[in-house]
């Protein structure tokens, strides 16, 4: 189902600057708490990664190929199935190329001083905005120009929580208020705009940057959304099933109200959390337990 015009097609069209950008921010932020250092094994590090992101690549990914290809009939090509990208599984192979590179940068000491680390950023600008998948110097294998649109993301959080920005600014939650209402004006600016340009620009990294740390310094304390937060990388590898399900069926059943489609496709998409909820509220072993832990772009989270 294909929005035209209207209220979601402005909303679709200014949220591709602040959604895929928050998620590797955040990812940045996590990564930030347990970090690699000199004594780190990369062996070990990268094992646990693999587990995280290539291992749900291959066999989630696998899965997501024969449902699309059986109930929507859509073709990839399984012989670059796992090394190009396809999808929205990009973003495990991006992510998993951006921990090599930033693990690279750790060893090499890199990122241990503001200079250093503000040369790393603005080097991670340039390459977003010269090796991009809509440059003539795109690399598609492994999606290694999609993980540089998004590594500045990622390198700006790991700043936020290695130098404590927030703290040493003294950004506060209505300092915050203002950043994301002034990245929320141009969000909606661009996506309502004839001529808006791309998201990989500086305007479109602008915007993400902001509404990330807007959101950050805001504080946003909502608890059931911080319930869901907390399964968001479950939500994520899942969603496509539920969305395609309802789409389809939904359409099979000619109904084609659009707040149907999204209240039906949110309802199934939220299906790993009920999951989880239903196994701890009835202490039952019948559940598949997708994660054991809560975790946020494949990392780990602590809860206290």
């Amino acid at each position: 189902m294909k929005v035209e015009d209207g209220f979601w097609r402005l909303l679709t069209d200014s949220f591709i600057y602040v959604r895929m950008p928050l998620f590797t921010f955040l990812s940045g932020v996590v990564y930030g708490y347990r970090p690699v250092t000199q004594k780190t094994n990369l062996k070990y590090f990268f094992t646990g990664k693999s587990r995280r992101l290539l291992i749900p690549l291959v066999f989630v990914g696998g899965l997501h190929y024969i449902f699309e290809r059986l109930v929507v009939g859509v073709w990839y090509d399984p012989l670059t199935l796992f090394v190009k990208p396809f999808s929205y599984f990009w973003y495990l192979q991006a992510l998993f190329l951006i921990f090599i590179l930033i693990s690279i940068a750790e060893k090499l000491k890199m990122l241990v001083s503001p200079k250093l680390f503000g040369l790393v950023f603005v080097s991670s600008i340039f390459w977003f905005y010269f090796a991009n998948s809509e440059s003539q110097f795109a690399v598609e294998w492994f999606s290694a120009s999609l993980a540089l649109e998004i590594l500045p993301f990622f390198v700006l959080g790991l700043a936020f929580t290695r130098f404590q920005i927030l703290k040493n600014l003294r950004l506060s939650k209505n300092v915050g208020y203002l950043i994301l209402g002034i990245s929320i004006i141009m969000m909606i600016g661009l996506g309502n705009s004839t001529v808006a340009g791309s998201r990989i620009s500086i305007i479109g990294l602008v915007v993400g940057a902001l509404a990330c740390i807007g959101l950050l310094a805001s504080d946003l304390n909502y608890s059931p959304l911080r319930k869901i937060g907390l399964r968001s990388f479950e939500i994520y590898l899942f969603h496509g099933f539920a969305v395609t399900t309802s789409r389809e069926l939904l359409m099979r059943l000619g109904i084609n109200t659009i707040l149907l489609h999204l209240a039906f496709g949110m309802l199934l998409a939220s299906l790993p959390i009920f999951i989880k909820f239903s196994r701890r509220v009835t202490k039952q072993n019948t559940y598949i337990d997708i994660s054991a832990q809560p975790t946020i772009a494949g990392q780990v989270i602590k809860q206290k």
